[in-house]
């Protein structure tokens, strides 16, 4: 799928509307040269439209701890606007480092929302 924001060479992402609800997709590799720009273009997402930012994260084939950081940071931020981040979908890639650390319930990942 192409995606039209290129966040970085090596991440793109793009809002697509599943069962009524705005998802933001992204897809590539989440590392220390895009962390930065992926945490604004999320960030910029979140406090721009009402309700919560639900992500797609199937298509990463990569994320390291700096990703996880844009991720954490962005949760932080849209708390403070009593709002939330969630993840929806997940690669193998993103479920390992979330499992590994035991913050997949940080993103809202429960049974009855799972998809």
């Amino acid at each position: 799928m192409l995606l039209p924001d290129q966040i970085s060479p090596q991440l793109h992402g793009g809002v697509v509307y599943r069962d009524g609800a705005v998802v933001y997709i992204l897809d590539g590799e989440i590392d220390i040269a895009n962390a930065r720009l992926l945490f604004q273009r999320l960030l910029d997402l979140g406090v721009s439209r009402q309700g919560d930012l639900v992500l797609d994260m199937d298509a990463i084939t990569f994320i390291d701890s700096s990703g996880l950081w844009a991720l954490l940071g962005v949760r932080e931020e849209l708390a403070a606007l009593d709002r939330r981040l969630l993840i929806r979908r997940t690669s193998a890639a993103v479920e390992q480092v979330l499992e590994l650390l035991d913050i997949s319930w940080m993103f809202g990942a429960s049974e009855d929302e799972a998809a």
